[in-house]
């Protein structure tokens, strides 16, 4: 018990020494959006990149630097090529790597209830490459539970979890175009299976000049994340409706918002629109509604946001 106990510190702590030398090898799962943005700050920052993806035409355009990302150039994109950042298809070079991120989609399915499908496809793909002292971060978002119970059981056939292999969870926080907000700009909640796992999360990630924001559970962290853009959604939902009313009775919404936002706390302005767009904010809610009905609490308002937002675009069509 001793000699595991030991064997585990040295492991530990050898993982710090190479997050704090660059030496350490960090692999992203999931090229998207989310993914390249991150191997772009990982490998400009000095680290060593490997990217996987199952999408053969993406790997093809990043090996001829053709950005599929508006927000990224092909200039960087070929930089990106030439900075220690190599791409594959499958997943035998994961024996190589000390760090696994995955960024991966997690949509709904047509009853608006979660699709987890794509990341446990991953999960079990990877399992077979996986050796002692990796350390999984999931940055997709998801409801409350997946990574402390779902990925964790995946592994505990063949690791002990927390111990011997680390599993984290940092939600991303991407904003995609916003010039004002890179990912170094944006703090990241980090949370962990183990203080150990937390720990080796937080280091990675300021590592790369990010604020890291530490929470008690990755069961917190997976909530937050859904709060944040349930928030967005729900307020949008009551903006929209606050149009019409202040149509109806002849004054001007965005004087009301104006003056209300001259408030110094308690009051974010948003503002009318053709309901909500993007990669989360549409989907997002819909896991915590979905969570929230599992454990038999009522969170109705979130389907009402969801079905406001998005009778928005033919309203508008109809008003044009």
């Amino acid at each position: 018990m001793q000699k595991n106990t030991l064997v585990r510190n040295l492991s530990y702590k050898k993982i710090l020494t190479k997050i704090n030398n660059k030496s350490l090898k960090v692999s992203i799962v999931g090229l998207g959006y989310v993914g390249l943005p991150l191997a772009k700050l990982f490998a400009f920052s000095g680290f060593e990149v490997l990217g996987f993806d199952n999408d053969k035409k993406k790997i093809s355009n990043i090996k001829n630097g053709i950005s599929y990302i508006n927000y990224i150039s092909n200039k960087e994109l070929k930089k990106l090529s030439r900075h220690n950042f190599t791409v594959y298809e499958d997943f035998k070079k994961i024996t190589t790597v000390d760090i696994i991120i995955l960024c991966l989609p997690t949509p709904v399915n047509k009853s608006y209830n979660p699709d987890i499908s794509i990341l446990i496809s991953v999960i079990n793909k990877l399992k077979k490459y996986l050796i002692n002292f990796q350390t999984i971060i999931l940055e997709s978002t998801t409801f409350p539970g997946t990574t402390e119970n779902i990925i964790k059981n995946k592994l505990i056939s063949k690791f002990d979890v927390g111990n011997n292999f680390y599993l984290a969870y940092s939600p991303e926080r991407e904003d995609p175009a916003n010039s004002n907000y890179d990912l170094q700009k944006i703090p990241k909640i980090v949370s962990g299976i183990s203080n150990q796992s937390m720990i080796i999360c937080k280091k990675l990630y300021e590592k790369v000049g990010i604020k890291c924001v530490e929470v008690k559970s990755p069961a917190v962290a997976e909530t937050a994340k859904l709060l944040e853009n349930t928030y967005r959604s729900v307020n949008i939902a009551l903006v929209n409706q606050l149009k019409f009313f202040c149509e109806k009775i002849n004054i001007n919404v965005f004087d009301v918002i104006n003056a209300a936002k001259s408030k110094p706390f308690g009051f974010q302005a948003f503002y009318p629109g053709p309901g909500y767009g993007g990669h989360c904010i549409p989907v997002d809610p819909h896991y915590l509604h979905w969570i929230a009905k599992k454990v038999g609490v009522d969170m109705s308002f979130i389907s009402l946001a969801s079905k406001i937002n998005e009778a928005m675009p033919s309203i508008i069509v109809k008003k044009i």
